[in-house]
């Protein structure tokens, strides 16, 4: 976890505000991109920071954990979202390669069944022919007879 410190000169106005040397500090500013502080503490007249710096490590000591436990939550839930999304993806392409495996398959079919509509097709005109020749030599036949017998 990340947590700048910065330390800052307390502006003061007044008869004094030359002379004043109290100083400010500033957890968790980012100047330019995160400017509202996460905690503070600044010198007043009747402490002085160094003497409070027991109670400042403590307090940071709870924001930082603070901070980390917040972290490590919102890492958690993204973990927990991307893995429902992972899911969703992987069942969404499961359904997907099943109804892709239907459809080659339904083709499959379709294309034995026209393969086998033209083979009995094939098979008529064949079965046709041999009649026609049967029937055309046996005609031939007969007339020969006729022919050929006074």
């Amino acid at each position: 976890v990340h947590m700048p410190l910065l330390v800052r000169k307390l502006v003061t106005k007044g008869k004094n505000a030359e002379t004043d040397n109290r100083l400010s500090l500033v957890a968790g500013v980012i100047p330019g991109q995160h400017d509202t502080p996460d905690a503070h503490w600044d010198d007043s007249d009747g402490c002085k920071l160094e003497a409070r710096l027991t109670e400042i490590c403590i307090d940071l000591t709870v924001l930082v954990e603070e901070k980390y436990r917040a972290s490590q939550l919102a890492q958690h839930t993204w973990l927990l979202k991307r893995r429902d999304q992972i899911i969703e993806g992987a069942r969404i392409a499961r359904i997907e390669a099943e109804r892709k495996e239907r459809e080659r398959l339904e083709k499959l079919e379709r294309e034995r069944i026209d393969r086998l509509i033209g083979d009995a097709e094939q098979l008529r005109r064949a079965q046709s022919i041999r009649a026609y020749v049967a029937d055309a030599t046996a005609q031939h036949i007969v007339f020969r007879r006729a022919i050929l017998t006074p």
